[in-house]
């Protein structure tokens, strides 16, 4: 992929480069790691690209570790000097007093906001604040993760499609802020899920909307599986109604299967073996 290695100077750019990364802290692995993901990372400047992109990651995510997945999710990282994006659009995020902790998970999580425009960003911002995010919350680096991590007509796309299925622009703004990442999901799992909880369980827009979370979920995997289970309990009398429903579709695999394998296992056990395609110990 780089034919352009093979014609570079042993020392002045090869040996050059992994010495530098080892005087930056990272372990041999971790060279080795860095250089298979980011060949380019050779033909970059020490001192003006590589070593301060490096120092100001690492000022906020604190582990060599940490740096090395930063870089490897973002494909600019290494390619400019800090002070020509990264560090401003820093200085945005603190001007709005969003928290450092914040702005480190930002840089973990979705690292090419770090590298937006710094006028792109301040927009994003503000869309951001305009849907009644408070910047000092941790929610609004969640929704800016998610806002920022598609284009605006996908964005558009999926609001269009919401709307389809009987959302109103409220209901759609009340559910970005309980769970903003559910905005995140592809236009094909959203479609699923607004058709299998609208026509199979009869949800309508108001109640999807104040559990928002469940289009994340595999339909495969977890819904319908726990969909069965809860039926076969209501059959029992041990829901009066479906109200608990949402409740157990968000519980994790373990509370799952600790609250309802034990105390219900003959009537549940073939249900639960069959879950994710595993075999599972109900003892």
């Amino acid at each position: 992929m780089y034919p352009r290695l093979l014609f570079s100077s042993v020392e002045r750019t090869l040996k050059a480069k992994i010495d530098a990364l080892r005087k930056l802290g990272f372990s041999e692995s971790q060279v080795s790691e860095l250089i298979v993901c980011k060949p380019m990372i050779f033909f970059r400047s020490i001192k003006c690209q590589i070593v301060p992109s490096v120092e100001c990651v690492r000022r906020f995510v604190k582990t060599e570790e940490n740096v090395v997945r930063v870089i490897k999710r973002s494909k600019l990282m290494l390619d400019n000097n800090p002070r020509a994006r990264l560090e401003p659009n820093i200085s945005v995020f603190r001007d709005c007093k969003v928290p450092e902790s914040r702005i480190a998970y930002l840089l973990m999580s979705q690292p090419r906001i770090l590298m937006l425009k710094t006028d792109v960003l301040k927009r994003k911002i503000e869309e951001v604040k305009e849907l009644g995010f408070q910047t000092e919350s941790g929610m609004f680096t969640v929704a800016m993760h998610a806002k920022c991590s598609m284009s605006e007509s996908t964005w558009n796309s999926k609001v269009s499609l919401l709307k389809e299925w009987g959302w109103s622009e409220e209901q759609i703004v009340y559910a970005f802020k309980r769970v903003p990442l559910f905005m995140t999901c592809s236009e094909t799992k959203m479609k699923e899920g607004l058709d299998y909880f609208g026509k199979t369980l009869n949800w309508d827009a108001s109640m999807l909307s104040k559990h928002p979370k469940c289009l994340l979920f595999s339909l495969r995997t977890r819904v319908m599986p726990r969909v069965e289970v809860f039926k076969i309990l209501m059959s029992k009398n041990v829901f009066e109604t479906d109200k608990e429903l949402p409740t157990i579709l968000d519980m994790s695999e373990k509370r799952f299967l600790e609250k309802f394998a034990a105390k219900y296992q003959d009537e549940l056990s073939e249900l639960l073996k069959k879950q994710n395609g595993q075999q599972i110990n109900l003892s």
